[in-house]
């Protein structure tokens, strides 16, 4: 499915959010870290934020609307959710991945898909997430909640485009070479 996934080229950096709109993801550490950049009116490259995710619960449609208030609608945009079939394309029109968790993952697909897309990802420094992200590499991992922190992360990609162009060229980890590494670790536990 992702073999052919190539980016569509655009002149902003554009960010995404692929996920549930609800407090333990962490969508409102993100918007308040795109407020943060705009209130500090920084220069160079224009940037933006792509939002998707099923907003159909109660909780999920207070809490968006909540994490909504005070953005600006020309840099932060809610898409809501698309059919599975268009994810592809989805990961060719952003740049950055941004998982913002609070919580604890369990190598969420949007985070694989990303890796297989070549997409960079931004994440927060929690389980499931640290484990798949060569920091430095392949993206940038900062402290769950921390906005500031996150708003360094997302401002050294718009202000450094090399970075985005050398994430890109991580190779993503092999089957074999994964399964090697499971078995090494394995008979390493068995000494």
């Amino acid at each position: 499915m992702f073999s052919s996934a190539t980016k569509i080229p655009a002149e902003r950096v554009r960010f995404g959010f692929i996920g549930q709109p609800l407090p333990h993801k962490g969508l409102h550490v993100l918007t308040e870290a795109f407020s943060r950049l705009e209130k500090n009116n920084e220069g160079g490259r224009d940037y933006e934020l792509r939002i998707y995710g099923e907003a159909s619960s109660k909780e999920a449609k207070e809490y968006l609307k909540k994490t909504m208030e005070g953005v600006n609608p020309e840099r932060v945009n809610y898409l809501g959710s698309f059919p599975h079939q268009d994810i592809t394309r989805v990961y060719a029109e952003i740049d950055v991945l941004v998982i913002p968790s609070l919580w604890e993952e369990n190598s969420p697909l949007v985070l694989l898909y990303a890796l297989h897309t070549k997409t960079p990802v931004i994440a927060s420094r929690v389980g499931g997430l640290t484990e798949l992200i060569p920091e430095g590499e392949a993206g940038r991992l900062f402290q769950a909640g921390q906005v500031e922190e996150l708003a360094g992360c997302l401002r050294d990609f718009i202000q450094n485009p090399d970075k985005l162009k050398a994430a890109r060229e991580v190779p993503v980890k092999s089957i074999e070479k994964n399964a090697q590494e499971l078995k090494t670790l394995y008979n390493q536990l068995l000494k």
